[in-house]
């Protein structure tokens, strides 16, 4: 598939399109001549749109989970102004309620705990409702999601509290889909 958008006002010739599926979000990368990676304006995945308007293309993206710890820096500096922490606890709220899974057992959404987390350990709250083979609710299970720093992989992640059905896995997959995303790197703080 070749395609060109327009970018400062130049044409950039897209040469190639690599689609994939990574469970249920759907991430096109576009390679362009320039050695430049932007994402195509029109994709739509449940975390977040992403789309290129303006200045707004892949340069400006930045991965959730490195915009968590960004903000918590940003929380924890002494040094900064009051206008900069409502900026972090917006943008903190707005991954909480937007970005962080929510309903499919996560019924109670998920939650970044600000009381233990940190720029270098972040904790998430992601208690699961699960159902019988009859489709019943038949209890909760309460767990932690831990994200910490990995030189060999960004990040690792860890997943506390009791694994009823083989429920661990499949927290550790789905929060590792939604902290993986790329977003556009904005406040989402209005005065």
């Amino acid at each position: 598939m070749i395609a060109a958008f327009k970018s400062a006002g130049n044409l950039i010739n897209i040469v190639s399109v690599f689609s994939f599926i990574k469970k249920d979000i759907q991430l096109c990368i576009l390679y362009v001549n320039r050695g430049l990676q932007c994402f195509s304006p029109m994709i739509y995945n449940r975390y977040s749109l992403i789309y290129n308007k303006g200045n707004e293309t892949m340069e400006n993206g930045i991965k959730v989970y490195k915009k968590i710890a960004q903000e918590l820096r940003v929380i924890e500096n002494p040094n900064a102004s009051e206008l900069w922490r409502k900026r972090a606890f917006a943008n903190l709220e707005y991954i909480g309620k937007e970005l962080l899974p929510s309903g499919s057992g996560f019924d109670s959404g998920c939650e970044i705990i600000l009381d233990k987390s940190t720029p270098n350990k972040i904790f998430i709250r992601c208690d699961f409702h699960h159902m019988n083979n009859d489709g019943y609710y038949d209890g909760w299970s309460y767990h932690t999601c831990i994200i910490t720093p990995d030189l060999a992989y960004d990040h690792d992640m860890k997943v506390t509290g009791r694994d009823k059905r083989d429920i661990k896995s499949y927290i550790l997959d789905t929060i590792y889909s939604a902290i993986d995303t790329t977003i556009l790197n904005k406040t989402h703080y209005t005065d």
